[in-house]
């Protein structure tokens, strides 16, 4: 068992732990309560740090060049690196699928029946909220993992679980379902009208409980939250990104002055 400090923050709920003092959110600067608990993770596995902060600040300079984004946005401070409590997991489908087609030329319908055997290998199921899917699939197959170090802490944070566990397993195997009959459907011969019946089963899931690292920048604008998140295996990013109406009004402005000025000097040099 290893000695840790639970975080929840008194504003906007975020929970997490750390073998560090930590006297303020991470996510909106606000106050924290504590509670010294035994953490079990000893056993846990951890994904290694490819990506560094100057990778991250590099990938958000990018982003700024966006004229229209809220000016608190510009703000290059305040990174967080965590890591996300996500199941690693290898899945087998199998079973069969019936589907009504029409066929494009003789305009005859068929039922056709195919049968599934699908393999999904190094999926990714999320178990805190503020990280979107899409972050969690592009980890790489060579995904590496190690067995928890207390140096492995350093700086950073371990996000608590937020979304029920069940729940989340369930979300994973009717995305898996529908992304094996999107794939069976290429290879029905004939134009498919729908799917009469489906019948397939999850026969094999091994989960492993794994941290996957990531660096987070959480932005507030208008009182919302907003996310700009790195994969710290890969690199792949994620900006849930706002647009400011003072930005995009101060942009026009700016355009409609440049384009007046040269008008009138135009006018004047004819």
């Amino acid at each position: 068992m290893n000695e840790n400090t639970h975080y929840t923050c008194t504003n906007c709920g975020c929970s997490f732990f750390s073998n560090q003092k930590i006297t303020q959110c991470m996510i909106c600067q606000k106050s924290l309560l504590e509670n010294t608990v035994s953490y079990d993770i000893q056993d846990s596995y951890f994904g290694v740090f490819h990506k560094s902060i100057e990778d991250f600040q590099k990938e958000y300079r990018k982003v700024l060049w966006n004229p229209f984004l809220p000016f608190s946005f510009r703000n290059q401070k305040n990174i967080i690196k965590a890591y996300l409590p996500c199941y690693y997991c290898n899945t087998h489908l199998e079973g069969v699928v019936d589907y009504y087609c029409k066929d494009k030329k003789s305009s005859n319908k068929y039922q056709v029946q195919m049968k599934i055997n699908a393999d999904y290998k190094n999926e990714f199921i999320s178990l805190n909220q503020i990280c979107p899917t899409t972050i969690i699939n592009s980890v790489s197959d060579t995904f590496q993992y190690e067995q928890y170090r207390s140096d492995l802490l350093r700086n950073s944070i371990i996000l608590d679980k937020t979304v029920e566990e069940e729940l989340e397993k369930q979300k994973y195997y009717e995305e898996l379902t529908n992304q094996t009959l999107l794939g069976v459907k290429g290879k029905v011969p004939h134009d498919l009208k729908k799917v009469n019946n489906k019948n397939i089963s999850i026969n094999d899931t091994s989960y492993r409980l794994v941290y996957l690292p990531i660096y987070l920048k959480v932005l507030s604008y208008q009182n919302k939250k907003y996310y700009f998140i790195m994969n710290g295996e890969d690199g792949k990013v994620f900006f849930s990104s706002v647009f400011s109406k003072i930005s995009m009004i101060i942009f026009i402005l700016i355009i409609f002055f440049v384009v007046f000025l040269l008008t009138s000097f135009i006018i004047r040099m004819i």
